[in-house]
């Protein structure tokens, strides 16, 4: 390989892992809206942490006792233990349960896109200026006018510092 195939290589590969990124956050982003949208909102409590992520008890509306632990954990809960919390749920699986507040539900998917989006940017970014400069280098062969030109005579100015160097 030499270094412009590198480069291209590199720069597929930056942009496929954003896409990817960015595809697993809108289908984890859209999975918590559906939740928020269909979910039941109640209450529950949370009984214990594992690590920092709170395990909350809730009872259905259908007398079900269910407890999950929920999938963002923040050593801010260790203050919230025993108290009761709002969370939403499915009501066709309650198991999948997430405490209602916009970063519990929404975080998990906008750091995946974050991170896709600047791995996107990354790769498309380069693609485009080495696109836009090939196009203009055969616009330039295809439309320009060669210039004849005969070099009689080169100087240095040494007046000219770059670094501190002339």
């Amino acid at each position: 390989f030499q270094g412009r195939e590198i480069v291209k290589i590199f720069i597929w590969i930056f942009t496929l892992v954003g896409v990817l990124l960015l595809s697993m956050a809108g289908y984890i982003g859209y999975s918590a809206y559906s939740l928020e949208g269909e979910g039941v909102k109640t209450t529950g409590t949370i009984i214990a942490l594992n690590g920092t992520h709170p395990v909350v008890r809730f009872v259905t509306g259908e007398g079900e006792r269910v407890t999950f632990e929920s999938s963002l954990g923040s050593s801010s809960y260790t203050k919230q233990l025993g108290q009761d919390i709002d969370i939403v749920y499915r009501p066709d699986a309650p198991q999948q349960a997430e405490i209602d507040d916009f970063i519990s539900q929404y975080l998990v998917s906008i750091i995946p896109g974050i991170i896709g989006l600047i791995f996107t940017l990354t790769g498309l970014i380069p693609a485009f200026i080495i696109r836009y400069r090939g196009k203009k280098k055969i616009r330039l062969l295809q439309q320009g006018r060669p210039v004849k030109a005969l070099i009689t005579d080169v100087d240095v100015n040494r007046t000219i510092k770059i670094n501190g160097r002339s």
